[in-house]
């Protein structure tokens, strides 16, 4: 007899991650010598797909005046490779500078970590204006693939009063030969929106028509 065998059971496990080797070593001979190939190396070829990288969720929402928005990304299993993925924020109907802190980079997960964040600094102002969106991207996935949802949205929720409208005087007087009086109405703070107002007038002792 020239040739025996044996056998190594193979276990299967849902982590995507290197192939792995086993050292397999004879010794003990008996009535024989040991010569190379000795030991021998078994591996163990990966059949698992990279996890998928995604935002934990499609929409996020935060106060203007809470500065910073917190930001979770996922994995849809654990690796047992290092996984990167790169971020970047990027206008909707905010603008970088005057409403968030425009911010890019890239997320490290260690072997077995699935959760990730990064911030968002909202800046505060005192214009009364709409909730604005900042845009949340994620790219360039190593040892992972992207998966939605991908991109998501930030909303920042204004948190301004509207501002008061008034005429810029209690009192005008205005000459009878003059022809025009200009009356002037006032907003108590600029706004991003535009506000209307209706006015009018109406007889006080004087009679329109015949005086006005």
């Amino acid at each position: 007899v020239t040739t025996q065998t044996f056998s190594v059971s193979i276990l299967d496990d849902a982590l995507d991650g290197d192939d792995e080797t086993v050292i397999l070593t004879l010794a003990n001979a008996v009535n024989a010598t040991l010569t190379a190939p000795n030991p021998a190396t078994l591996t163990i070829v990966d059949d698992d797909d990279p996890p998928a990288a995604s935002f934990s969720q499609a929409t996020y929402s935060m106060g203007e005046g809470e500065s910073t928005a917190v930001i979770t990304i996922t994995l849809s299993a654990p690796s047992g490779k290092m996984v990167t993925v790169g971020y970047a924020t990027s206008d909707g109907t905010a603008t970088a500078g005057q409403d968030y802190t425009s911010i890019s980079g890239t997320l490290t997960f260690a072997s077995w970590v699935t959760v990730q964040t990064f911030s968002v600094t909202i800046l505060d102002d005192a214009l009364d204006e709409d909730d604005e969106t900042v845009i949340l991207t994620l790219a360039n996935a190593v040892n992972a693939t992207l998966a939605a949802p991908n991109p998501a949205t930030l909303t920042i929720v204004d948190n301004d009063d509207s501002p008061s409208i008034a005429f810029s005087q209690a009192t005008y007087s205005e000459g009878e030969g003059e022809g025009i009086a200009v009356i002037t109405v006032t907003l108590s703070a600029p706004s991003s929106k535009t506000v209307t107002v209706d006015y009018a007038t109406s007889d006080g002792t004087a009679t329109a028509g015949q005086d006005y």
